[in-house]
Parts: structure tokens; sequence; C-alpha cells
């Protein structure tokens, strides 16, 4: 992990602080991209909660 400047057309530009996006691309769609902007912390807590659990059910290594 490191800093990175992205320029403005670049579609990680508009994220920031606690927010996070998943950019996809592909051949049918070109580019799909999924954002969750500020998330509280019932989404935090259930993103925490279920990492653990798919660890300790062995869908995930530490």
């Amino acid at each position: 992990m490191s800093l990175e400047s992205v320029p403005t057309n670049h579609p990680l530009f508009s994220v920031d602080g606690t927010s996070s996006s998943l950019v996809v691309r592909t051949d049918m769609l070109k580019e799909l991209q999924i954002i969750e902007r500020h998330p509280a912390l019932r989404q935090t807590a259930y993103a925490l909660y279920s990492d653990l659990l798919a660890i300790h059910e062995g869908r995930l290594s530490p």
C-alpha cells in the first residue's frame, strides 16, 4: 500500500475519507464501479464481522 496521486478524470478520484471503491474492467461492460461513500459504524462493524467469520470458516486467510 502506498499513497498515489490520480488524475481528475480517474474513476477513483472522487473517493475520499473512509469511502471505498471497487473498479472492475471487463470486455463486455468495459468498466463497472461500486462506491461506498462514508460508511457508518453499522457497515464497518458488519464488514469486520463478515471477514472474521470467513477467516474462521476457512474461506479467507488472515
